[in-house]
């Protein structure tokens, strides 16, 4: 492989966060966001983030499957069958993991009376099963997001020339919906109801 510069190391590095290459572009150094395109298309670049994406999901043991697994826990779990009925206590070691995997928060209170009655409060919390299922959705296809252009850093890493020549371009292409206005509106009788009013009480009287 060959070697890669400092600021591709960083770049790698930053991509592996989150995925943005424009930002970890920016992060690393580079003069724009549009950079990080061009660095994912440098194979030694690519090959490093695949290799080091292979050394991370072996050290996690991450795979799609295994998310999917872990969201379903979470997506349809069921209080009733982790919440003790009236005289039992929770006891976790007898959940199965299912289950107990779907616990966000759990929490046993105990006390006693004067006259040595013991009373016990427990309280169970779940991950939250929306999120699990949108998540699951998404994993699936059967829910769909339109990508987000994040404008802010597109336009901020451009030049004054790149700008003008996209609002040009943005002018070229609403000029083409000009004439199909004025044909809509050309036969577009406007009244002014301020002016018919008076007349319409004067025939009145």
């Amino acid at each position: 492989m060959a070697r890669l510069l400092v600021r591709e190391h960083r770049f790698i590095a930053e991509f592996l966060l989150d995925y943005d290459e424009g930002r970890a572009a920016l992060a690393a150094g580079f003069a724009a966001a549009a950079d990080g395109k061009k660095l994912m298309r440098k194979r030694a670049v690519a090959e490093a983030i695949r290799e080091e994406r292979a050394r991370r999901d072996e050290r996690l043991r991450v795979s799609g499957e295994k998310l999917i697994e872990e969201f379903a826990k979470v997506a349809f779990s069921n209080l009733k069958r982790i919440y003790p009925q009236k005289g039992e206590e929770l006891d976790l070691h007898k959940l199965r993991d299912d289950d107990a995997a779907a616990i966000e928060q759990f929490q046993l209170d105990e006390w006693v009376d004067p006259d040595g009655t013991i009373h016990r409060y427990t309280k169970v919390q779940l991950h939250d099963k929306l999120k699990a299922l949108n998540s699951l959705a998404r994993i699936s296809g059967l829910l769909r997001e339109e990508p987000v252009m994040r404008i802010e850093v597109r336009y901020a890493a451009m030049s004054p020339e790149e700008r003008m020549a996209e609002l040009e371009e943005l002018v070229a292409s609403g000029a083409k919906y000009l004439e199909h206005y004025k044909a809509a509106v050309a036969n577009v009788e406007i009244v002014d109801e301020s002016t018919e009013a008076p007349e319409a009480t004067e025939k009145q009287r």
